[in-house]
C-alpha cells in the first residue's frame, strides 16, 4: 500500500454526470439548434460590433464560427440559457459570475440560464453583457493562439 492517499475523484465524477445532463441544453448542441432558427445576416452584423476583426479573421480560418466562443444579442434573447454556455465556455462558476459578494455584478442575469427568462433589467443590460462576454473571449481567444483551433470532425 502507498504511503500517499489521495481523496476519491468524486468531484469530478459529480461534474461530468452534471455536463452530461447539461449537454443538450447549454453546450453547442444547443447553439447550433439556436442559430438554426436565426437569421444568420443579424448573428454576422452583431458579431461585427461586438468582436475585433482580428479575432474574427482567426475563427474564419479556423473554419468556425465566431459565435461558438462569442456571445451576441440575438443568440441570448432567442435561447437565454446559453449564456451558461458562454458562461462555462469561459471557464467561471455561477458563484463566481453570479456571486453577490465575489460576483461581476451580473446577477440580474442568472435567471436566463436558471429559467430561460429575461427580466426587463437583463433586457437592458443585454448588450453590455454581450460586450463584455466577446471581451473575456478575446482574450480566451489570445491565450489559445498557440493552439490549432481546427477541430476534429
Amino acid at each position: 500500500m502507498s504511503k500517499f492517499s489521495f481523496a476519491p475523484p468524486d468531484l469530478q465524477v459529480d461534474f461530468a454526470r452534471k455536463l452530461n445532463t447539461l449537454r443538450p441544453k447549454y453546450l453547442q448542441q444547443a447553439l447550433a439548434e439556436t442559430i438554426n432558427g436565426l437569421d444568420i445576416t443579424k448573428i454576422d452584423s452583431e458579431l461585427a460590433k461586438f468582436v475585433p476583426g482580428s479575432d474574427l479573421s482567426v475563427m474564419a480560418a479556423a473554419g468556425l464560427r465566431a459565435e461558438l466562443i462569442f456571445a451576441v444579442p440575438s443568440i441570448l434573447q432567442e435561447n437565454p440559457e446559453l449564456i451558461g454556455y458562454y458562461r462555462l465556455l469561459l471557464g467561471y462558476s455561477q458563484k463566481q459570475f453570479y456571486g453577490r459578494d465575489s460576483g461581476f455584478g451580473v446577477g440580474h442575469f442568472k435567471s436566463m440560464e436558471e429559467k430561460g427568462r429575461i427580466g426587463a433589467t437583463a433586457f437592458a443590460d443585454i448588450e453590455d453583457m454581450c460586450e463584455a462576454l466577446c471581451a473575456a473571449a478575446s482574450q480566451l481567444l489570445r491565450g489559445l493562439k498557440d493552439f490549432d483551433l481546427v477541430l476534429p470532425h
